[in-house]
């Protein structure tokens, strides 16, 4: 048990355990900075030590200059926001962030950095294609007109069997809606119905 206090208090730290039992067991330790963790004895015993104080020392080490303002940067150049203010602390602590669909998430600054951006888009991409919305139109006897698909919030164009063309988000179209103009047709049971023959039906 000495070897183990020794090896914390040569950290600056100390060992919380009174009773020792071999040295894979699990012992309670504070460091100079006061966080609380557990670790084996022969853990700290061969160098381990806090590993909180290490991942702050590593965000350290990767502090840019205006670092702030270079996520914001990045996050503008996204269309989107940082959502956090005031300190920056280093691209490995977590930053907030709106996308332009609205989304909201934390991420560490190192990923914006490299060019990660939000997690929801990207898996609404991976999930929803122009096929995917071309296979959808066809199976309802009409057309997906668009030819880029960006994601399933941004209204598309679409044109029903009879001719007539809207536009509408993939979500909607996925979420049984259709042909607003066939929508109100399907109303219309007066088989006399001045509507129905404003919209070029027999009667």
């Amino acid at each position: 048990m000495e070897k183990i206090r020794q090896a914390a208090a040569a950290r600056g730290g100390e060992c919380l355990a009174h009773v020792y039992e071999n040295s894979a067991h699990f012992y309670p330790f504070r460091c100079a900075k006061g966080h609380e963790w557990n670790a084996q004895g022969h853990e700290v015993l061969r160098g381990s030590w806090c590993k909180r104080c290490s991942w702050l020392h590593r965000s350290e080490q990767y502090l840019m200059p205006n670092g702030l303002e270079r996520l914001q940067a990045i996050a503008a150049s996204h269309g989107g926001e940082c959502l956090s203010q005031g300190t920056y602390r280093g691209v490995g602590v977590r930053y907030g962030f709106r996308c332009k669909q609205g989304h909201e998430w934390q991420a560490l600054g190192k990923r914006v950095v490299r060019g990660g951006w939000c997690p929801l888009c990207a898996n609404d991409k991976k999930r929803l294609t122009l096929e995917t919305a071309q296979a959808d139109a066809i199976k309802r006897g009409g057309q997906c007109m668009s030819t880029v698909y960006t994601n399933n919030s941004t209204p598309m164009e679409w044109v029903c069997h009879r001719g007539h063309f809207w536009r509408a988000a993939l979500a909607t179209i996925r979420s049984n809606h259709w042909c607003p103009q066939c929508a109100i047709i399907a109303r219309i049971t007066n088989p006399k119905s001045k509507a129905r023959l404003r919209y070029g039906l027999a009667p």
